[in-house]
C-alpha cells in the first residue's frame, strides 16, 4: 500500500470513557429495547424480510436489479444524465447568451466579469455542453447544451421551481431571450462557487 494512502487515513476514534462522556455533554447511548421493554412501549415489532416463498405467496412483483453497463447498452435506453452544478447550470446559461472569453481569472463575457472558473467550463466541455475555440479563448454553446438547458428549464416549470433571484435569474432570462429572437446585449450570467 502506498505510503500517500496509509497517512490519509483517518486516525481510529477511540471510545469516551464514562467519565469523559459525563462531562462532554453528551447523551447516554440508547441499548435496544429488550422483547418485554418493547412489548410494554407499545411500538410495533420490527418487520422481518420477505422469504421467497412468502414473496410468491403475497402476489407482489418481484424487486427489480438495476440494469448493468452490458445489458443498458443492449436495452437501447439512453445513460442516465448526471445532473449539473448550479455554477454549471448559470456558465452554460450565460454561454448561451453570448460567447464567453477566456481570461487569467476565469472564463467570462467581458473583462469586468463575473467570471466562470476554467474548472467549471472544462467540466462542460467534457461533457459536450460547451465547445472551445483551437486556441482555447473562446467557448460556445453546442445544440446539445442549448438542449439541455431547455430541458432544465422545462423541467424547472413543470415542478414550479424557479430560477434563484439575482444575477442568475438575469443569465436564464438572456438565453430566454436569444431563443426568443431578442438577442440582448451584455446579458450575462453569475458564477462564484466550485462546480
Amino acid at each position: 500500500m502506498p505510503t500517500a494512502a496509509v497517512s490519509a487515513m483517518p486516525e481510529p476514534v477511540v471510545p469516551l470513557s464514562s467519565a469523559r462522556r459525563a462531562t462532554s455533554g453528551l447523551p447516554e447511548p440508547v441499548a435496544p429495547l429488550s422483547p418485554a421493554q418493547r412489548a410494554d412501549s407499545g411500538l410495533p415489532e420490527p418487520v422481518a424480510p420477505l422469504s421467497p416463498a412468502q414473496r410468491a405467496d403475497s402476489g407482489l412483483p418481484e424487486p427489480v436489479a438495476p440494469l448493468s453497463p452490458a445489458q443498458r447498452a443492449d436495452s437501447g435506453l439512453p445513460e442516465p444524465v448526471a445532473p449539473l452544478s448550479p455554477a454549471q447550470r448559470v456558465a452554460l446559461a450565460a454561454a448561451a447568451a453570448t460567447p464567453l472569453h477566456a481570461y487569467r481569472r476565469g472564463y467570462a463575457a467581458g473583462r469586468s466579469g463575473p467570471f466562470f472558473r476554467h474548472a467549471t467550463i472544462a467540466a462542460l466541455t467534457a461533457r459536450g455542453l460547451l465547445m472551445l475555440s483551437p486556441a482555447g479563448a473562446v467557448c460556445r454553446v453546442t445544440s446539445a447544451g442549448f438542449a439541455r438547458l431547455r430541458d432544465i428549464r422545462t423541467r424547472a416549470r413543470r415542478s414550479a421551481w424557479a430560477w434563484p433571484a439575482g444575477e442568475e435569474a438575469a443569465a436564464g432570462e438572456a438565453f430566454d431571450d436569444r431563443g426568443a429572437g431578442r438577442q440582448r446585449k451584455g446579458g450575462r450570467g453569475a458564477d462564484g462557487a466550485a462546480p
